[in-house]
């Protein structure tokens, strides 16, 4: 009796390892072709511009200060039942935070920085809140144990960015400020 649960349990373990474990593999592999692919695209200037919004967009999960932690701690292993009615006041909560640490820095960025920089910088920004939103989604899917979905939006941005960069590029090359904007674009769709 004891050992047909244990394998049933294992089985399960196994294919939710597997799925996730296909979600980070098909990000890497976009991620990959990104790397070969934006620098062939655009100019050195361009592409500079571009790497300083990844550097400091790599930085967008600080602004939640530790609230999505909290949530995961809070939810994890909980079925989504029991806790479907905290997102809203969660997600409710996040935006409101994002929306006043954006807000602030955003004024400063506004008011110190020179067009290219003040572009990349309130990009950051929105790129923060789209990512910070997504992550909380995310989480809430991986402490109910749907890990389908959060498989789909580990890959999701970076496949729609590849697939719409390689669209855009079919009529126009893209500059920075486009790139950027097809990244949030994807960020966007992932969130959908």
């Amino acid at each position: 009796e004891g050992q047909p649960a244990r394998s049933s349990r294992f089985a399960v373990l196994a294919r939710d390892v597997a799925t996730m474990g296909l979600g980070t593999a098909l990000a890497a592999m976009f991620n990959t072709v990104l790397v070969f692919l934006i620098p062939r695209l655009v100019s050195v200037e361009d592409f500079g511009y571009w790497r300083l919004f990844m550097l400091y967009g790599g930085y967008a999960g600080l602004l939640q200060m530790g609230f999505l932690d909290g949530a995961l701690l809070r939810w994890a292993g909980r079925p989504l039942a029991d806790f479907h009615g905290e997102l809203r006041p969660s997600l409710k909560f996040l935006v409101s935070q994002l929306v006043g640490l954006t807000g602030a820095i955003g004024a400063v960025i506004v008011w110190t920085l020179h067009a290219q920089a003040r572009f990349i910088g309130l990009a950051v920004l929105a790129y923060a809140v789209l990512f910070n939103i997504n992550a909380l989604m995310q989480y809430g899917l991986q402490s109910a144990r749907q890990f389908k979905p959060v498989a789909i939006a580990a890959a999701a941005p970076a496949g729609l960015f590849v697939l719409l960069t390689f669209a855009w590029n079919l009529r126009h090359l893209p500059d920075f400020r486009v790139l950027i904007e097809l990244y949030c674009v994807a960020w966007a769709g992932a969130l959908v």
